[in-house]
């Protein structure tokens, strides 16, 4: 599934969310997801809404990376989709 959301276009910049859009999240066991789309592969772990780790350089420096914003995305809109 890309990504296309306009509700975080306000949070986060121009280029982030630019990227955000062009990335692939697919959901797979235990809360782990994976996303591609940008330059190589990563995996995202966590509870959405509790806490979301990736394995990039970004979120290793604590910084909210886009792959983590493509899973939030990604679950807000699974969680629309069930209710």
């Amino acid at each position: 599934m890309g990504i296309q959301d306009n509700s975080i276009q306000s949070e986060i910049s121009p280029k982030v969310f630019k990227k955000v859009q062009n990335l692939i999240v697919q959901k797979l066991e235990n809360h782990h997801y994976l996303v591609t789309g940008g330059n190589e592969p990563h995996i995202v772990d966590g509870i959405f809404g509790v806490e979301l780790k990736c394995d990039c350089i970004a979120s290793s420096f604590g910084r909210k990376c886009s792959h983590i914003l493509a899973v939030e995305i990604f679950c807000t809109k699974e969680n629309e989709n069930v209710e």
